[in-house]
């Protein structure tokens, strides 16, 4: 896929909003007290069906979200946390740095969002190697800010248009339902002891698939709350026993090298917990 695909798209949905005197604001929608359905056609011109229906309400308005590939205003980020990890999960990392420096200032994600009758609908297009950028923004994103919120995926019932063109009826998923689902995702033993980001992603897809789950923007909310609950409760305590490890060894007399070796840890997690304190 040409990796300017969707910068190209945005381009003619803006050229389409000023042909049809439709006002763009450009920003996100963060507030979740009012209702938020998606657009869930993905065909290749999906977005002009979605703007179609913004014509039918006679919406006036269109706000466009614009996630770009960024991770090189973050490089001091990305190399503290390349000497934090190790083995597998930094070949996993390394792969998806080798692609995503193919595509800085590229469009990882483009979401429009129009308001009608206090409902918010939104249509989201998402790169190929949007996967990568997710893996890459683990180094440098907010670790008390879920990703859930960040890609604005939040479904309910939707509104059906006589015409039908807005997809037929989701299951609507309420924040104790992707709570619950995420919670069985990280309290299975290979999960947690899973270092390489994309097993966990398949580990999650396999207990999602089991409770019947097809929708991507469904599946995406799930597993992006199982990596926030990794990324802030697993991964500090896994460290936390690595790092008593590292002391215990240290107290015992063993070089750093020494230590990497026997634990099966990277030089860069040793140094991390080396010098502090019991």
């Amino acid at each position: 896929m040409n990796k300017e695909k969707i910068r190209k798209t945005l381009i003619s949905i803006e050229n389409w909003c000023k042909d049809n005197e439709i006002s763009i604001f450009y920003g996100s929608i963060n507030n979740n007290t009012f209702t938020k359905v998606e657009w869930t056609k993905t065909t290749e011109n999906a977005w002009k069906e979605y703007l179609l229906t913004l014509i039918k309400t006679s919406s006036k308005l269109i706000i466009i979200d614009i996630i770009p590939n960024d991770i090189d205003k973050h490089k001091r980020e990305i190399r503290t946390y390349k000497e934090a990890i190790e083995n597998e999960e930094l070949q996993v990392f390394e792969n998806a740095l080798s692609v995503l420096n193919n595509t800085i200032g590229e469009i990882a994600n483009l979401k429009l969002n129009y308001f009608h009758d206090n409902v918010c609908y939104g249509y989201t297009q998402i790169a190929e190697w949007n996967d990568q950028y997710l893996t890459v923004q683990v180094a440098f994103q907010n670790k008390n800010e879920e990703i859930v919120n960040k890609t604005q995926y939040i479904l309910s019932k939707l509104k059906e248009f006589n015409d039908d063109t807005v997809s037929p009826t989701l299951e609507k998923l309420s924040e104790e339902r992707i709570e619950e689902l995420a919670r069985k995702i990280t309290s299975l033993e290979n999960y947690i002891t899973e270092k390489n980001p994309v097993q966990r992603t398949e580990i999650a897809n396999s207990v999602l698939k089991h409770e019947l789950f097809s929708e991507y923007s469904n599946i995406w909310m799930v597993r992006n709350r199982a990596d926030n609950i990794y990324e802030t409760e697993i991964r500090p305590m896994l460290e936390e026993k690595i790092r008593k490890k590292v002391l215990e060894l240290k107290l015992k007399g063993l070089k750093k090298v020494e230590i990497s070796s026997k634990l099966n840890i990277s030089p860069g997690m040793v140094n991390r917990f080396y010098y502090t304190d019991k």
